[in-house]
């Protein structure tokens, strides 16, 4: 019998001996990974403490200003109603059928302006 209860005495320290080596591991080993995520999280508590409240940010805008100009002018052809090439006047409508020339000016500007 005093053997069995020593064989016993062996397996309970082995087994004991496995717990201690892994509760050695466990504190050696844990601190480390401890130690860095308090180091990052003073690194991100303190660059926040740095920033400040509120960013002013301008913002430019821009006011463009847009202008265009038509105007026309329309020749004739030489018939009975316009005997003559001048110019004719400003009018609502016009024969295009009697028109030797209908010309569209335009001139458009765009100012762009910073505020």
């Amino acid at each position: 019998m005093p053997n069995e209860t020593a064989n016993k005495s062996r397996v309970l320290e082995r087994k004991m001996s496995k717990q201690r080596r892994i509760m050695r591991l466990v504190l050696l080993l844990l601190p480390i990974p401890l130690a860095l995520l308090a180091l990052t999280s003073m690194v991100f508590a303190i660059q926040s403490i740095k920033a400040p409240l509120e960013i002013e940010q301008v913002v430019a805008t821009q006011v463009l200003e847009q202008e265009v100009v038509f105007d026309y002018t329309a020749t004739p052809r030489i018939s009975t109603l316009y005997p003559t090439r001048a110019q004719l006047g400003r009018q609502t409508t016009y024969l295009v059928n009697l028109l030797d020339q209908f010309t569209v000016h335009i001139k458009g500007q765009v100012k762009a302006q910073l505020t």
